[in-house]
C-alpha cells in the first residue's frame, strides 16, 4: 500500500490480514511528543479510497474491546505527498531500519515483497531496498547477515529452499547497488523461527519475512 491518509499525525506498525491491517499506532502532537499508544484495526474500502479504524489504548482492559472509531479519505496516491512527512519515499525506510539496527540489532524488510512461492522480488520493493543499500554503503563497518523466513504452509524442505532463495535475492539486489558482497551472508530458516502463530492469516503474514541482522 502506497497511499496517503491524513488524520492527525503519528506512526503505524501493522501486518496485513486480507483487506485489514492489525497493529499498533502512536499518536503525536504537532511538536512531535507522544500522545498515546493504541492497538488498532485498519480497514480499507475497495480501491483504498477510504480508511476506517477501530482502536483502543494498549494499556486498557482487553475485555472492553475497541472503544474508538475514526475514518478518513485518501488525499494522495503518492506517499511522498503526505503532510508532515517530507521526502517519505526517499528516506523513511532507511532511517527506520538504521534505528532498529542500532537499538535492537535486527530489523525486518517491511515492503520487500516477492511473487507467490517465488524468490522474484516485486518491482514495488526496489525503492525501499535502494534505501537499505544506501544505508549499508554509509556504514561499511557494520557486519550484517540476511535471514529468510517463511510460514508453515508447504513442506520443510520447500520452505527452507524458498527462504534461502529469497534472502539470496535480496543479497543480489543490494550487491547490484554497490554493497560489498562479502558483507552480506544470506541464510534461510524456513518456518523454524516464527514470530507469530501460523494458524491465522495475520500470523503467517508476520512470519513471512526477510530480516537484516547486525552481528
Amino acid at each position: 500500500m502506497t497511499d496517503c491518509f491524513d488524520y492527525r499525525s503519528g506512526l503505524i506498525g501493522a501486518a496485513v490480514d486480507g483487506r485489514m491491517l492489525r497493529g499498533e499506532m502512536t499518536e503525536h502532537e504537532e511538536d512531535g511528543s507522544d500522545v498515546r499508544h493504541l492497538l488498532a484495526l485498519f480497514a480499507f474500502t475497495p480501491g483504498n479510497e477510504s480508511l476506517f479504524v477501530l482502536s483502543r489504548a494498549d494499556d486498557s482492559n482487553p475485555e472492553y474491546g475497541y472503544d474508538s472509531f475514526w475514518s478518513t479519505e485518501r488525499i494522495s496516491s503518492d506517499i511522498s505527498d503526505c503532510p508532515n512527512i517530507p521526502n517519505w519515499r526517499g528516506s523513511a525506510a532507511g532511517s527506520q531500519l538504521g534505528a532498529d539496527l542500532e537499538s535492537a540489532g535486527r530489523s525486518r524488510f517491511d515492503g520487500a515483497n516477492f511473487d507467490f512461492n517465488s524468490a522474484v522480488i516485486q518491482a514495488a520493493s526496489y525503492p525501499m531496498l535502494d534505501q537499505v543499500a544506501e544505508l549499508l554503503r554509509e556504514h561499511e563497518d557494520w557486519a550484517i547477515m540476511l535471514e529468510g523466513h517463511t510460514d508453515n504452509i508447504g513442506t520443510d524442505a520447500f520452505n527452507k529452499d524458498l527462504s534461502s532463495r529469497r534472502a539470496a535475492a535480496v543479497q543480489t539486489y543490494l550487491v547490484s547497488k554497490g554493497v560489498t558482497a562479502g558483507r552480506l551472508p544470506a541464510l534461510g530458516f524456513g518456518f523454524d523461527r516464527p514470530v507469530a502463530p501460523n494458524d491465522t492469516q495475520g500470523g503467517r503474514t508476520l512470519t513471512r519475512r526477510v530480516e537484516i541482522v547486525k552481528m
